[in-house]
């Protein structure tokens, strides 16, 4: 893929929220991903993704203890049966489970920070709100930088750049 990004739905996220921050720049402010219509490209319709539950209750037949405890087990089993269903049918439509990354949003927001903005990891790391800016935005930004970028598929363009403008040589 041309710019790296190995799953759609992130080169749709990425070029939604650059289009939104060039047309507005008031928006690159915000720090707010802009998400795509999942209908332009996700390939099950919101139908085939929704869990529903219904239940009652017969206060005169059954305690509120015993109702709860029965609901919950109803509830659990039907879920779990709900979500099986629905992974097999993705999974037979070739959608493939995303990688699991604590914290992705702000580690992508930090990705963009670094790759497009060319921020450096210490400005990062203060505009995070980190104490000791400098030493943690190697400590702390730089690493989940690199794994962001790795787990969505994209060649950092910096590799071996600790960010930030150059330094002039005089």
């Amino acid at each position: 893929m041309r710019n790296g990004l190995e799953y759609g739905w992130m080169s749709e996220v990425v070029v939604h929220t650059l289009s939104a921050w060039v047309t507005n720049p008031s928006l690159e402010e915000s720090r707010r991903w802009f998400l795509a219509s999942p209908i332009d490209f996700h390939p099950m319709t919101y139908g085939e993704q929704v869990i529903e539950f219904s239940t009652h209750w017969d206060p005169f037949t059954t305690s509120r203890k015993k109702a709860e405890k029965q609901i919950i087990a109803d509830f659990e089993a039907d879920l779990e049966r709900q979500l099986g269903e629905i992974e097999a049918r993705s999974k037979e439509r070739g959608i493939q489970e995303i990688p699991e990354k604590r914290k992705l949003v702000k580690h992508l927001t930090w990705l963009v920070q670094y790759q497009v903005m060319k921020r450096s990891f210490s400005i990062i790391a203060k505009d995070a709100g980190l104490k000791f800016a400098e030493e943690q935005g190697h400590k702390t930004v730089a690493p989940a930088v690199r794994s962001t970028a790795q787990v969505i598929g994209l060649q950092p363009l910096r590799e071996n750049d600790p960010g930030g403008r150059p330094t002039t040589s005089r």
